[in-house]
């Protein structure tokens, strides 16, 4: 019969600094803070370049978010001027309905109809 060696790997115990918790080693950068076990895992997830990639991903994002400030700039202007037109001829429309009821060269009597003089 053949046995099958189970292998594991074992390190070698890490120096103790008394001073700091700097730690030389593997275990020393994953005790830390929790810093590194992010920068670990994002390194896993995104590969080779992982920094940049993340870089690039963050200059999207603004980019996009830019663009969406100045849609809704250009929304929020586009209706102001129509608004603004839309009042303007209103005002326009009911000053030269204003100067044609001016017009008129017989005075009209309260409660009589004009036409009836």
């Amino acid at each position: 019969m053949s046995e099958k060696t189970e292998w594991e790997l074992v390190e070698p115990p890490q120096p103790r600094h008394e001073g700091g918790r700097y730690h030389h080693g593997s275990h020393g950068a994953t005790q830390q803070d929790g810093a590194p076990q992010a920068t670990h895992f994002l390194q896993a997830m995104l590969g080779r370049w992982w920094q940049l990639k993340l870089l690039g991903a963050g200059i999207a994002a603004v980019v996009a978010f830019a663009l969406l400030i100045m849609i809704g700039g250009v929304l929020v202007l586009t209706i102001s001027i129509a608004a603004v037109t839309s009042f303007g001829i209103a005002r326009l429309v009911a000053w030269l309905r204003g100067k044609q009821i001016g017009r008129k060269t017989y005075p009209v009597a309260q409660g009589r109809n004009p036409w009836q003089q």
